[in-house]
């Protein structure tokens, strides 16, 4: 094709780069178009239609309240101490600029939070539905805390595997990303999942609901009377150690292990994936997949005593949990694995009256630790401690949107699952606990 006599396509690629300038209302939306995911594209559109300046969460209008909670806040988990090792890499240098600029698409979005607004510029994909709830946790988190959240700016990583090494060899300060898991070889600060708001493709509700039903359902059986067995059912081709578990699923060990078929069960309504129906065994396994796994908070909520696999990565709460306290550990070695679930089993089914306390300890942990209310809470501190490691001053992304409930209850329609939008009960006005412990020095 020539243009102007050249036979050259740099001139019809020049002519079709500067039309696509002129269709497009921005330079942003255009780099949109050339590098955003489809469900960044979506997020972003969604909240240029739907947001104005008046739906910001919190408490425009009124007088400003403290950051610090008042003396008859509840006290926080003492896992929250934890935050003090998350961000410990960040204590002598802070969070500089340009470690938080340094590779400008790590994770999946750029999130601000300023004057309790929240901005958004996605651009990485995330898997199913992770983004739309992760926004949605962080725009419920700040209608509870109002402007007692401070002016944030962070990277969020929607992926499954954490992405910031810890060997150094990003040069320099580490960039600070949220990710839902740490392992001992990154530096991501590991931040409450998506599935605390929903997991709509495999039909599992927002945790304030689903918690209470697995409570509920595990009032049906009592511990003495379930199968003296140890149960698992999930994806067995997600990770190395599934695949390992596999090959202990006989009554030799004690163990029922169930491959889920999601496919198979999306077409039956989720008629046999109940969680709370899942509380019929006196023992549940847990099993890491490709990394940490939502299943975790699911199968403790039961009551059944937990055979916790070891496991290399951990959400924000483990940490907090302790062996023979809130559950069994069990070797995640190829050639113990079955002998350490058949001991476990064993010894639970001879030591009935310890075994159930490691069950109903782990449950009240849940219960208790890990509330909606103690995942708001984690939320507020963590962020609260990392802005004042902050050393610049927050501002909106470049091409960032302005986010409201109205963008993400937009997309929540557009795929049939507006019902778990609608499900959370709307808190404003809270107290975060009160942080008894010393984090900061």
């Amino acid at each position: 094709m020539k243009i102007l006599g050249s036979s050259s396509p740099v001139l019809p690629l020049a002519l079709l780069f500067l039309v696509a300038i002129f269709l497009l209302s921005s330079v942003s939306e255009l780099q949109d178009l050339l590098f955003f995911s489809r469900s960044a594209r979506l997020l972003h559109k969604s909240a240029a239609l739907h947001c104005s300046a008046g739906d910001a969460p919190g408490d425009r209008g009124r007088p400003p309240r403290s950051r610090n909670a008042s003396a008859g806040a509840a006290s926080c988990p003492r896992y929250f101490a934890r935050i003090r090792e998350h961000l410990a890499p960040w204590r002598s240098t802070g969070i500089t600029r340009r470690s938080l600029d340094r590779r400008q698409r790590l994770g999946s979005m750029r999130v601000a939070i300023l004057g309790g607004r929240m901005y958004v510029r996605a651009y990485g994909d995330c898997p199913q539905s992770r983004s739309v709830f992760s926004l949605w946790g962080l725009l419920l988190m700040l209608e509870r805390f109002g402007d007692r959240v401070p002016d944030v700016e962070f990277v969020l990583n929607c992926k499954d595997r954490p992405i910031v090494p810890r060997d150094g060899s990003y040069g320099g300060v580490p960039s600070p990303v949220l990710s839902y898991c740490s392992h001992r070889h990154s530096l991501d600060i590991p931040f409450p999942d998506y599935s605390f708001w929903g997991w709509p493709e495999v039909n599992i509700r927002p945790w304030e609901q689903e918690s209470q039903e697995i409570f509920q359902g595990s009032q049906d059986v009592e511990w003495n009377k379930r199968q003296p067995l140890a149960f698992w059912k999930g994806n067995l081709r997600m990770g190395k150690l599934r695949n390992l578990l596999a090959r202990c699923n006989s009554t030799e060990f004690g163990t029922l292990v169930f491959d889920q078929n999601w496919i198979a069960e999306a077409n039956v309504g989720y008629a046999n994936s109940k969680l709370c129906k899942q509380c019929n065994q006196r023992y549940n396994i847990y099993a890491e997949g490709a990394a940490w796994s939502a299943s975790l908070k699911y199968k403790m909520a039961c009551g059944s005593t937990l055979l916790y696999l070891d496991s290399e990565y951990d959400e924000f709460f483990t940490k907090g949990l302790l062996p023979n306290i809130h559950f069994m550990p069990i070797s995640s070695k190829e050639e113990e694995m079955c002998q350490s679930l058949r001991d476990a089993v064993n010894w639970g089914n001879s030591h009935a009256h310890e075994a159930q306390n490691i069950g109903r300890s782990g449950q009240a942990f849940m219960r208790e630790q890990v509330n909606i209310d103690q995942v708001y809470n984690y939320m507020f501190h963590l962020l609260s401690e990392y802005s004042r490691l902050q050393r610049f001053t927050p501002e909106i992304p470049r091409g960032g949107r302005f986010f409201c409930r109205r963008a993400l209850q937009y997309i929540a329609e557009l795929y049939g699952k507006q019902n778990y939008i609608g499900a959370h009960k709307r808190v404003e006005d809270s107290e975060p606990c009160t942080m008894l412990f010393n984090i900061t020095s």
